[in-house]
């Protein structure tokens, strides 16, 4: 290219060597005509070249600056990071993980379930099951009030749910021992001054449970069943809505990113009223980083701030390694001035209400949050509703069903070590045949 721009002549002498050699000889004018032709496109490819390098170079910066879309959960600004350049190929080919799409852009990230019906995936299900009777449909049984109250005499008396339901001063005195649902420790702990003086005051009326029940709640799981039920309306109806693990509603985020939390419309299918929400002291480590960056406190505030001034009730007793991070996160709470008030359960509770779904077919480890969650609702309200609580991968018409209906979690776990999830769902659809809650499975009326 660059042998071609040399013998490029100047104007006035090449326009003198074409009249002479035009004069001369036809070849040599030929010659001259065939050497501009050569230069012009030597140009011509230098500027595209040129061109090419720039745009190149622009793209590679977008592409550095740009995250895959994986489909993983992630916190977005848009008005701060870099725009993605979505109308070139990128390099490397990123296949989205199985039961995730993005459906409704970047600022509103969801999924929908597989809508496609797989009758064969069904009776792989079907196969699978050594009861298969928890796949038939469930009767529309009325509310038996008398079992309701007989059951939520039992669960008072045997889980102590009045005194034990949340750790505080009074059931959990200054320098006494701290007791722990599953003791993997030979050291005893104590109350120290600064715990005890994170845990409620007797005196805190928001915390205390009411004498009288209350007329409904709704307990919410987070299963893949939920996402285009159109239950949010529904759910939200209730007078005490019950959630677990913190789930987004109308945030989202994502693990060990400093981004602020994005907007979803998951409430669509979930609702967004939230009384009492657990978590799990573990994800604070996992999914937060320990706290230690002031980015990301900053960040899990705006987080919380959707659940507004529900009840957040995680477990520092459960067993020793979560006192610490329960403590460091209560003390964050106070310090930024959370809406949701921050508590733990008691060990007593725990241990409580897990004998007491025991004694009521429960083999697994220990209960899960949903099977804890049903038992406080039933001491609180005349009616219970369970939604979002299904098993198994495919629903009875084979379409796909996700683990979690949020973006990070789709693995399926029903078969994991401590609960054995196809186990409670028979409990819970017993309760709802003998009257005692009803159980929403599938799509929700839109009235």
């Amino acid at each position: 290219m660059a042998q071609q721009l040399r013998i490029y002549p100047p104007e006035s002498t090449a326009r003198q060597s074409a009249k002479k050699g035009a004069a001369s000889s036809p070849w040599n004018a030929m010659k001259a005509m065939s050497r501009n032709i050569l230069v012009t496109v030597g140009l011509l490819i230098l500027v595209q070249d040129l061109y090419l390098a720039a745009v190149t170079s622009r793209i590679d910066d977008d592409c550095e600056s740009s995250e895959p879309d994986t489909g993983q959960l992630h916190f977005s600004n848009s008005a701060n990071r870099t725009r993605r350049v979505n109308s070139l190929p990128s390099r490397e080919k990123i296949e989205p993980p199985p039961q995730v799409v993005v459906a409704r852009g970047a600022s509103n990230t969801r999924r929908s379930r597989n809508l496609k019906p797989n009758r064969q995936a069904y009776l792989n299900l079907l196969g699978q099951l050594n009861d298969t009777s928890v796949l038939t449909k469930l009767p529309n049984v009325p509310y038996n009030y008398g079992k309701i109250d007989k059951l939520r005499n039992d669960i008072f008396r045997e889980t102590h749910i009045r005194r034990y339901l949340i750790a505080s001063q009074e059931n959990t005195p200054l320098r006494s021992p701290l007791p722990f649902f599953e003791g993997r420790n030979k050291t005893t702990y104590y109350a120290v001054p600064e715990l005890y003086k994170l845990l409620p005051s007797p005196d805190n009326k928001k915390l205390k449970l009411p004498k009288n029940p209350i007329h409904s709640c709704s307990v919410v799981g987070n299963g893949g069943i939920l996402l285009d039920s159109g239950c949010g309306p529904q759910i939200d109806s209730s007078s005490v809505v019950l959630r677990s693990n913190l789930p987004p509603l109308t945030l989202e985020g994502e693990k060990g990113v400093t981004y602020p939390p994005h907007p979803v419309d998951y409430y669509k299918d979930v609702g967004k009223k939230t009384s009492f929400v657990t978590f799990n002291p573990s994800g604070l480590t996992e999914y937060l980083g320990g706290l230690k960056s002031e980015r990301i406190l900053v960040n899990f505030k705006s987080y919380m701030d959707q659940f507004g001034h529900a009840i957040a009730w995680t477990h520092m007793f459960h067993y020793e390694s979560k006192i610490k991070p329960t403590f460091e996160v209560m003390k964050v709470s106070r310090a930024l001035g959370f809406k949701t008030t921050l508590v733990s359960s008691h060990a007593k509770f725990l241990q409580g209400v897990n004998d007491f779904w025991k004694r009521r077919g429960l083999t697994g480890t220990r209960a899960t949050s949903g099977l804890v969650l049903t038992a406080i609702s039933l001491a609180l309200c005349k009616e219970t509703h369970l939604y979002g609580y299904w098993p198994f991968p495919v629903d009875k018409e084979g379409k796909e069903v996700p683990y979690h209906y949020y973006l990070y979690d789709a693995e399926h776990k029903q078969n994991n070590t401590f609960h054995k999830l196809p186990e409670e769902f028979k409990i819970l659809q017993n309760l709802h045949r003998t009257g005692v809650i009803k159980l929403h499975v599938g799509k929700c009326d839109k009235h």
